[in-house]
């Protein structure tokens, strides 16, 4: 995989890809999505084991439980971008929870703010499980364009 760069050839391998076999490129990109299964995982886990501030309640349950519900590997392959990211789908709190503290208005008490330190979450989960994810996405590739090198083999 040394000569495949993701930031610059992902958006081709993809569109060759659904091209050549739109099932195949289906399967390519679920593959790649899957890749962040394991740090999805520790993610999960350090949403649970979470000792910080008093969790927010709503309807459907708590703050982290509706976070860790929508927690994704996010693949873009776009005309201007291409990223690989873990993202969480759901959670107004989500973002402000990755970062080292965060300001929020105090529940009930008009014009009061509270600072509260961050858990860093995506951060930890992502970087505990980086070797894995990178072995699973390289794998996911490789399928695509092990798929594609036999459509066009190289003459030697």
């Amino acid at each position: 995989m040394s000569e495949f760069d993701i930031r610059s050839n992902l958006r081709q391998f993809l569109a060759d890809l659904k091209e050549f076999e739109p099932a195949l490129a289906r399967d390519v990109r679920r593959r790649m999505r899957r890749s962040g299964d394991s740090a999805i995982a520790e993610m999960g886990r350090i949403l649970d084991d979470y000792q910080g501030a008093t969790d927010v309640r709503h309807p459907l349950g708590s703050a982290r439980e509706e976070i860790k519900s929508g927690l994704r590997l996010r693949v873009t392959a776009g005309k201007t971008r291409t990223t690989v990211r873990l993202v969480s789908t759901r959670g107004a709190i989500a973002k402000p929870m990755n970062m080292r503290e965060w300001r929020h208005p105090v529940f009930g008490r008009e014009d009061t703010w509270a600072e509260q330190e961050g858990t860093g979450y995506f951060s930890l989960g992502a970087v505990s499980q980086s070797d894995d994810l990178k072995r699973e996405l390289e794998a996911a590739i490789k399928v695509g364009l092990d798929a594609l090198a036999s459509r066009n083999p190289v003459v030697e």
